[in-house]
């Protein structure tokens, strides 16, 4: 029964050799009839409208942030929130939300398609965007923690926007 499990010139398991091996040409060989290659280029196809709509209403709406936020920064509320950084949030979020448009851009309907520019503009946008984003709220945090520290020393002190604007320059920079 031992012999018939093993391959054919090994009868027992203690006449098996230290080396066993294989023939090379076996693993090369190429089928003479090859199926046809067909390549699925993953396009976006009707996903990219719904992309380049997700873009319209960031843009749209971060717009309208803008204008009501100017319109209305004489009030109080207003202008304690800062409005020159909540624009400057709102700025950052539409450049963010502009990374969506070249993510929409594909070869499918392209005939003179520069993918290096369409594959490096999304990460271009969306650094950026964080970039003028988080440097307006650490601008914002900075400004109302030198206010903090001042008032420990309960010395009277205003912080200008103006000097605020210092990191915002060094990071977008």
């Amino acid at each position: 029964s031992m012999q018939h499990q093993l391959p054919l010139p090994y009868t027992t398991k203690d006449s098996l050799p230290d080396f066993v091996g294989t023939n090379v040409l076996e693993h090369l060989t190429i089928p003479l009839m090859l199926p046809e290659l067909t390549v699925d280029q993953n396009y976006l196809g009707h996903l990219r409208w719904l992309g380049w709509s997700l873009y319209c209403i960031i843009f749209i709406l971060a717009g309208c942030f803008v204008v009501w936020t100017w319109g209305n920064r004489s009030l109080r509320v207003v202008k304690a929130a800062q409005p020159g950084f909540l624009c400057m949030i709102c700025i950052g979020v539409a450049t963010f939300g502009a990374a969506l448009v070249p993510l929409g851009i594909d070869d499918e309907d392209n005939d003179n398609f520069n993918g290096q520019a369409v594959c490096m503009s999304p990460i271009w946008c969306v650094f950026l965007g964080f970039t003028i984003t988080f440097s307006a709220l650490f601008a914002k945090l900075w400004r109302v923690n030198r206010l903090f520290h001042q008032a420990e020393h309960f010395a009277r002190t205003s912080v200008s926007s103006l000097d605020v604007l210092k990191p915002v320059r060094l990071s977008v920079n």
